[in-house]
């Protein structure tokens, strides 16, 4: 019975996990085509908008498949152990401080008449690309990037995957003339490359660190 109890239970885990890979799935190419369609209509109001909250109901969905499928369910292992914890905390505290600095830059370039070549919600994303990039690096060169309960590989391969997407669609942009506007990197044609940069970047530095652990082994 127990037996039985168990592979049922497994059974509605890979269940539930389908069923999100399949919504997942289809608000991805509906968010695509839906997106592609607005930006490509001129009366549209607010395309950028759109196109961001569609980015945002597929990262909602990707974040949700992420966590099922790449977590393992074993409660007795800790996500985390007391060495990851602190040396989070010091990498969150150097994207801290890079994002005050970047601010700060800004403020002074709006303060000196420096005009800056970027819409400012496509710069917003460059800030947060620049922070996420200082604070993902010391994480994975310390090993408390992947937490103790994720699937490492799966996770990389999923990496992998979104950067050449994002990839994809920054050269679609940039190939349909999206990337400017008025003299400026667009949010609608920076945001994906700007994505992409920072995942590849992410995908190099775990690389490095395995090479690195293979020659210390």
């Amino acid at each position: 019975m127990d037996k039985e109890k168990k592979k049922k239970g497994l059974h509605l885990k890979r269940a539930t996990k389908l069923k999100i890979i399949f919504a997942g799935l289809l608000t991805t190419v509906a968010a695509m085509f839906a997106t592609i369609y607005l930006a490509d209509d001129q009366t549209h109001p607010k395309p950028v908008v759109v196109g961001a909250l569609f980015g945002l109901i597929f990262g909602g969905f990707l974040a949700a498949l992420l966590m099922v499928l790449g977590t393992r369910d074993d409660k007795s292992v800790p996500k985390y152990d007391e060495r990851q914890i602190a040396e989070q905390g010091k990498a969150y505290k150097y994207g801290f401080f890079t994002a005050l600095i970047m601010l700060a830059l800004v403020a002074c370039s709006g303060l000196f008449e420096i005009e800056i070549p970027m819409e400012q919600s496509m710069l917003c994303i460059f800030i947060v690309v620049v922070m996420v990039a200082v604070v993902a690096t010391p994480l994975i060169m310390k090993d408390a990037y992947f937490s103790l309960r994720e699937n490492k590989r799966f996770l990389i391969i999923v990496v992998g995957i979104l950067s050449l997407v994002n990839l994809a669609i920054g050269v679609g942009a940039i190939a349909s003339g999206r990337i400017m506007t008025d003299g400026k990197v667009s949010f609608m044609g920076g945001a994906n490359l700007a994505a992409a940069a920072l995942l590849i970047y992410i995908e190099i530095a775990i690389i490095i660190k395995s090479i690195i652990d293979k020659k210390e082994d």
